[in-house]
């Protein structure tokens, strides 16, 4: 082996310890930021109704998605796509600017022993009707 080669290889070997090392490094982790926080008063007229008209752009959605499939949209399926590959949510789920943290739905469905906690979810779902609403304070 000629020292041209042993130097390339004693490098290539150097420089794969060094990425091996690197990889088996704990990272912190990735800081994504302050969370999107409720207004600190009481939201306006126009604000609740800017809201409700979200809520009821995303109702109109889901009833689309139910007349494409013909059966309730889970929960969990809510920022899935159709059989035809459309989304049913097209700009995802938003978040509710009158609620704090990042956008979340809950299950609620007004029969009984159904209990919802309010206070955790930006808006309150029922897969059964359809019903899509926004979560107010």
């Amino acid at each position: 082996m000629s020292s041209i080669e042993a130097i390339s290889w004693l490098g290539a070997f150097g420089f794969s310890g060094f990425l091996s090392l690197q990889a088996w490094q704990q990272r912190p982790p990735t800081d994504f930021g302050p969370q999107p926080q409720s207004i600190a008063r009481a939201p306006t007229t126009d604000e609740i109704q800017t809201v409700q008209a979200r809520a009821q752009t995303i109702q109109t959605a889901i009833q689309n998605a139910r007349n494409h499939t013909g059966t309730a949209i889970a929960i969990g399926q809510l920022e899935s796509n159709l059989s035809n590959g459309q989304p049913i949510l097209p700009n995802g789920l938003p978040d509710n600017p009158l609620f704090p943290g990042v956008g979340s739905v809950g299950f609620a469905c007004s029969r009984p022993g159904a209990a919802v906690d309010q206070h955790l979810n930006d808006w309150l779902y029922c897969p059964e009707t359809g019903v899509f609403e926004a979560n107010l304070p």
